[in-house]
């Protein structure tokens, strides 16, 4: 039996795709599997990017006819996600991996010639990276696979891409821990306070100023600001004392804007401004490990839903993620309490029954 398998690079974004052929070993008795490399996936057009004999892109199949055709599809376009490119990511081989943490700052001292050179009391913690695992699947029609105008297996494909970036992201960001990674901004285990403004809906410019160097001055080398766009809007609007913007345009597009000198960046999974909410990020975000225990895999499921002439296709990848110095990174709160959850189905259930 053979499908199709597509991974994706996590580093680059390229997702490339292999025909997967299953056997049977006869010596061994056992199932195996053979992949063959088939090509890269069209970001544009969905199609597989096949290799031509001389080693260049057979530019025939990347679908361009479907593109002119009346069944060409619109996407919509989704919000580039920033975390991997902040983070460490790492690959662990192993469902957990240990990291040790030193837990107080390691001190010399003086001594004189010959004189015994004296103990340090650093102390050394150690925190855990698991592996999460993050899937969807979706279900289709012989009819429409076969009657659409394009590769729909490989559109398909890209966008669980998009669809499993967009959660990891959120979790980088938002995650409570449990059955996903704890978030950067988790109250406990995240970024340590930095500041609490005055207003729910409000930032003042003391108050950016009071988080800039709430963080220590080794971290804030290398820090950036993270925020979403409707609090940037107001960021950009703020003066310091002597009437002008602390907002700084990048000079072109390889250089992102500045707050006080410091990159700043926007995402969607980051909070709005209402009661209690961690807004705004300051630090050294390469101290937030991501570890990829396994590449994204893609599926195709053949038999599953055969009797209703359906095809199945399957996403699957195992990942962590933690703030491994939570002093590196600062976050500004507004004020106020931040409301409690609402209760899932299964906790109102309970709480009336």
């Amino acid at each position: 039996m053979s499908c199709i398998v597509y991974q994706t690079n996590h580093r680059t974004g390229v997702v490339y795709a292999y025909e997967s052929q299953s056997y049977r070993d006869p010596v061994t008795k056992k199932s195996k599997s053979h992949r063959t490399y088939l090509g890269r996936v069209d970001p544009v057009t969905g199609a597989i990017v096949k290799k031509a004999e001389n080693g260049k892109r057979n530019r025939s199949s990347l679908g361009v006819d479907a593109q002119k055709d009346s069944g060409k599809r619109i996407e919509a376009l989704e919000e580039q996600n920033i975390f991997r490119q902040l983070a460490t990511v790492i690959r662990t081989n192993s469902g957990t991996r240990k990291i040790p943490i030193a837990n107080d700052t390691m001190e010399a001292q003086w001594i004189d010639e010959g004189e015994e050179i004296p103990e340090t009391n650093t102390k050394f913690g150690q925190t855990t990276l698991s592996a999460y695992k993050l899937g969807t699947m979706i279900k289709i029609s012989n009819e429409l696979l076969h009657d659409s105008a394009f590769d729909l297996a490989s559109y398909i494909a890209t966008r669980f891409g998009v669809a499993m970036g967009n959660a990891e992201e959120r979790a980088f960001f938002t995650g409570d821990g449990d059955k996903k990674p704890l978030g950067i901004l988790a109250e406990t285990g995240g970024a340590e306070l930095g500041v609490t403004a005055a207003s729910e809906h409000l930032v003042t410019f003391d108050e950016i100023f009071d988080l800039y160097y709430s963080l220590k001055s080794p971290y804030r080398r290398n820090a950036q600001f993270v925020c979403n766009e409707t609090l940037l809007l107001q960021l950009m609007k703020l003066k310091d004392g002597n009437g002008n913007y602390i907002w700084k345009p990048g000079l072109d597009t390889a250089k992102p804007d500045t707050i006080l000198g410091r990159p700043i960046r926007t995402s969607t999974f980051m909070p709005t401004m209402s009661a209690g909410e961690r807004v705004l990020l300051f630090g050294d975000l390469k101290n937030y490990w991501v570890a990829d225990r396994q590449n994204r895999t893609f599926r195709r499921l053949n038999e599953l839903y055969a009797r209703t002439d359906q095809v199945g296709f399957m996403t699957t990848q195992r990942v962590d993620g933690r703030l491994i110095l939570p002093e590196s990174v600062k976050v500004l709160k507004m004020a106020g309490i931040k409301p409690a959850p609402a209760p899932t189905p299964d906790e109102d259930e309970q709480a009336n029954g």
